[in-house]
């Protein structure tokens, strides 16, 4: 007996016994074994599998099961490795199983590895029942689709209707419900199921023995054809032929078949072409490629989704899940979907585990996937071509749509048109019509079914480590761990999905920090022998892993090496070799400074920022990439910034009272207006351009014409620091709010006073402007101040001199406030260091966003009001206005180094910080990789200057900090100075694109 008949047996048994076939890996491990190969040879083979785990692990437990499978009376039989053969060929014979129902072989580990091909022995003839062997004393829903079919079927006469979807999704249970509907209008109903392997003799064999009449005998198979089609107009037959994919060949793109299966072809073609009175409803797993052939006169296709919300609550109520409220139905179906399967095995869980809740089950943060579920799948994902796979995996690493033009873009290569369309023709993916970024350009947006996404999230997983573990990098290389470019939220998804369980399963291979740093310089070496010069993101995705498992990359050579899609704000770079590196979508340290200020382009495609240190950067807001560093050579701190109406101009406002009015879109320095004799806290220009309003620190505010550059106005009336400026729409205009609580209304082509008003000493006013009636565009808009008073956010009718909106809180100073242009949404920073947004139309808190570690001085909307920026010291975080989701992150290295000091060896450096923090670093060059530098805390203040006792033991430092101790080991202090603070450790403040 052969290994393939055996292991078919293996796998038949093994289904009856276990309620599984044998793993791929178990797979592999058993056929190696049979061969008399060595642990060492099927690693080889496998190209993901370590020695030490085939052997230790998969080994000894397959031999185990193998033994529980042929020793069914317990008389002692055991398998091993140099056994195997004779027990089993004995088992088999003895006990004279019959093979032709057996499962074959599964394939290996990895998708693109082929199964074990079935013999071409003649299939055995399988015969066509009456009816699919499926209970449906127990179907529910899916009144639509019966619906649909049966018009279909009666109505319609189709000859062939093609329903297809992933497995376990009910086409066979909703075929059966319509073959017994249909039962008593047709002359003649079937069933045929194809088995794996399907041969044209076969299942021409199974139909003419079905079609024959009684008194009559079929033909034989060369005449089969010819003859079924002639039968076909004397009686009204429905045949159900189910499994349809077995005629299709797997590692190709859908529905391609097989070349023994060219005669069935044939015969649905001319089925469902013919003129004659029959049916067949073919069930599928994928599309046939030639299905655009067929569709045409009396042809359908039905493709098969999940049960609606309504069906998945009564299907699962019917398999015992308790009632519950509409939300937790909503997320119950949110993150699992309806699939029919999915839906029952969950119920087992929910009945068993959580007593039929609903609620506690969905309380567990992570996606449960039914092991029947995951088996199915995995037989579908086994069967796709290479660039299927890819593409399957660049989806799942999206976390949400993805359009063709980014796919295009980033995926190397892009696999094209026809493999997005066989992904499609076998449910793996689905197309969504617009997303977070719609681009009317590119409508076709692709996305994953949650389930079918989690399961390739785990087979990435197992797979990475593998080559991690073998240094075999393929898809390591292929693909990024984590998208810069994405959303800062779906970063975070990326992180938990794939960054963290491949973290925490390479901690427990390398428990010890020396091994794991040695297993560490092994993979750079294997990453620059098979990547040097070549594009990809393995160099990216290396420096993730030593960023999460605190692996200094000092000493590393990255030269001559393409760095794509890498996180480099928080890695300290130095001793790192970059010469001739390739950055692509990297993101490093960025330069921002103290009190950060940021403004929004017209057109919402790009931001300026500004700092306390005089850096202004302009961004482009869709990938974070910095574009341009505006430099005149004047380090003065900036204040506030604005754009002109026609984003021609760029506005700012400095702390020597100084206005530059920078040309965007080309290379000349900036103009300056010179008259403010105190730093400029407010910039606006009118909406028609003609004005720029500037207000400085001690009160102060100039009306400056910008054609000419003269000021017009000067206005005195306020008595402190100007906070914020406003035109209406019409620039006729301009409203002022200052620290001294009064906001002034002003009449621009006069230059009056219109109105002022004065809030009582108990309040705040934070910010002023115009507020838009949202459920009434055509009424002026109303100007306004807004603050607290009393533990409630306020905004005032500054004309009407009232309250207009009031909303109690439990605010007791608010650092920062803004009112989005459209007037639908107000924003406050608290002394939590959280930030509130509140709708201002219906009254009610909308979400809050979570602590941002340090206070938040700066808030402003872009002009559409879509997106929010907040500003922290050293950080700028861009967000979804609407929804709150984090967009995008400008981080600089928050804290300054403030002083230095080398040990005597120098293998260590001690620095000192604006956070309070000494640190000191491992910088030894024995090693090409060096650890994380150690936090020394205890200071409540600055560190400007640090020095090392000549025994080593003590560091000394300004009070209040007591003398810190640090180990046994000898330092000595070799250089003592105080140097000014340094921005950013390293010193490289680019993005690059």
């Amino acid at each position: 007996m052969e290994f393939d008949d055996i292991v078919r047996l293996i796998n038949r048994v093994a289904l009856e016994q276990k309620g599984r076939p044998l793993k791929d890996v178990e797979c592999l491990v058993f056929k190696g074994a049979w061969e008399n190969q060595t642990y060492s040879a099927m690693a080889e083979q496998a190209g993901g599998y370590s020695e030490d785990y085939l052997k230790k692990d998969v080994g000894p437990k397959l031999w185990h099961l193998l033994s529980d499978l042929v020793d069914t009376n317990r008389q002692g039989i055991k398998v091993t490795k140099r056994n195997i053969q004779n027990v089993l060929q004995n088992w088999a014979s003895q006990d004279g199983f019959g093979l032709e129902t057996a499962l074959p072989t599964l394939a290996a580990v990895v998708f693109n590895e082929p199964p074990v091909v079935a013999d071409a022995r003649p299939q055995p003839q399988r015969a066509v029942r009456e009816s699919p062997p499926v209970d449906l004393s127990d179907f529910c829903g899916r009144a639509t689709e019966l619906t649909t079919l049966t018009q279909y079927i009666v109505a319609d006469r189709s000859r062939l209707i093609l329903l297809w979807g992933l497995p376990g999704v009910g086409k066979t249970a909703l075929a059966a419900q319509v073959a017994s509907q249909l039962r008593p209008s047709v002359d003649l109903c079937g069933y045929l199921e194809l088995p794996d392997g399907a041969t044209d003799t076969a299942v021409l064999t199974a139909l003419t023995d079905w079609l024959a009449p009684a008194a009559s005998s079929p033909p034989p198979p060369s005449a089969s054809i010819d003859w079924i089609l002639p039968q076909l107009e004397q009686q009204r037959a429905l045949l159900v032929l189910d499994r349809l994919e077995a005629l299709f060949k797997p590692h190709e793109l859908a529905g391609t078949y097989r070349p023994e299966t060219e005669a069935i072809r044939q015969l649905l073609l001319q089925w469902a072409t013919g003129h004659h009175r029959s049916c067949i409803l073919a069930l599928s797993r994928e599309k046939p490629f030639d299905l655009s052939f067929w569709l045409a006169g009396r042809v359908r296709e039905h493709q098969l989704k999940d049960l609606t919300l309504e069906d998945s609550k009564s299907f699962l109520q019917q398999h015992g899940v308790k009632p519950t409220s509409d939300e937790d139905w909503v997320a119950l179906v949110e993150r699992y979907g309806g699939h029919p399967l999915l839906l029952q095995s969950l119920s087992m869980t929910l009945k068993d585990v959580y007593q039929g809740q609903i609620k506690p089950f969905l309380a567990q943060p992570r996606l449960t996937i039914p092991d029947p579920v995951s088996r199915s799948l995995r037989q579908v994902f086994r069967r796709l071509s290479d660039g299927e796979q890819s593409l399957l995996y660049w989806l799942a690493l999206a976390h949400e749509p993805v359009s063709l033009s980014s796919l295009s873009n980033t995926m190397q290569p892009y696999p094209g048109a026809d493999v997005v369309q066989s992904l499609l023709a076998r449910s793996l993916c689905l197309v969504r019509s617009g997303g977070i970024s719609s681009d009317e350009e590119d409508p076709t947006r692709l996305d994953l079914p949650a389930t079918v996404r989690s399961l390739v999230n785990a087979e990435l997983v197992e797979m990475l480590l593998n080559e991690i573990l073998t240094q075999r990098l393929d898809w390591f290389k292929r693909l990024p761990l984590i998208t810069m470019t994405a959303r800062e939220v779906v970063q975070a998804q990326q992180r938990n999905a794939l960054l963290q369980p491949l973290v925490a399963q390479l901690r427990q291979q390398f428990p010890g920090e020396a091994e794991l740093s040695q297993h560490g310089q092994q993979l750079h070496q294997a990453l620059r022998q098979s990547s040097l010069g070549q594009p990809g993101y393995g160099a990216g995705n290396f420096l993730h892993l030593c960023q999460n498992l605190d692996i200094g990359v000092s000493g590393f050579d990255f030269s001559d090496l393409a760095i794509w899609q890498a996180d480099l704000r928080q890695v300290s770079l130095q001793g790192a070799n970059f010469t001739q590196s390739r950055f692509r979508n990297t993101v490093f340290a960025t330069a921002l400074g103290r009190s950060p200020v940021a403004a929004f382009s017209p057109n919402n495609e790009f931001m300026v920022t500004g700092d306390h240190e005089g850096r202004l950067l302009l961004w482009e807001l869709s990938l974070g990439r910095l574009v341009q560093v505006l430099d005149d050579g004047q380090a003065q701190a900036i204040h506030t910034l604005a754009f002109s109406p026609d984003a021609d101009t760029l506005a700012v406002g400095t702390d020597t009272g100084q206005i530059w009015l920078w040309p965007m879109g080309g290379s000349l320095q900036a103009d300056a207006l010179f008259d403010h004799q105190a730093p400029v806290r407010a910039l606006a220009f009118s909406p028609d351009g003609t004005w720029l309003a500037s207000g400085d620190e001690s009160g102060s505010i100039y009306l400056w014409e910008l054609a000419s550059g003269i000021c017009q106005t000067r206005w005195t009336d306020h008595q402190a620091a100007i906070h914020s400026l406003a035109f209406d729409p019409t620039s006729q205009r301009l409203v002022s709010s200052s620290e001294d609580q009064k906001t002034c209304l002003w009449d621009v082509a006069q230059g009056t006073l219109v109105t002022c008003f004065q809030a009582r000493s108990t309040a705040s006013v934070r910010t002023a402007g115009f507020l838009s009636d949202p459920n009434d565009p055509q009424r002026p808009p109303m100007a306004f101040a807004a603050g607290y008073d009393e533990h409630c956010l306020t905004i005032w009718d500054i004309e009407a001199g009232r309250p207009c909106w009031i909303l109690p809180t439990d605010v007791q100073a608010l650092p920062a406030m803004a009112l989005s242009p459209n007037g639908q949404y107000l924003v406050c920073s608290r002394q939590d260091f959280s930030v509130a947004v509140w709708d201002i139309p219906s009254r009610k808190a909308c979400y809050t966003l979570p602590s941002l570690t340090s206070p938040v001085w700066m808030l402003a909307f872009s002009p559409d009001s879509r997106q929010l920026i907040t500003g922290s010291d050293y950080a700028l975080r861009l967000w979804n206005a609407q929804t709150g989701f984090g967009l995008r992150s400008f981080l600089s290295q928050a804290h300054p180094v403030g002083c230095l000091a080398f040990t005597a060896d120098g293998h260590k450096l001690l620095t000192g910080h604006t956070d309070t923090h000494l640190r000191l670093w491992p910088i030894s060059t024995g090693s090409s990789g060096a650890s994380s530098p150690q936090t020394l805390t205890g200071h409540n203040g600055a560190i400007h200057t640090v020095a090392v006792s000549q025994d080593g033991q003590w560091l000394p430092a300004p009070p209040p900090i007591k003398p810190l101790a640090y180990g046994a080991a000898p330092l000595r202090a070799v250089s003592e100075f105080y140097r000014p603070p340094l921005p950013y450790w390293p010193s490289v403040p680019i993005a690059s694109g």
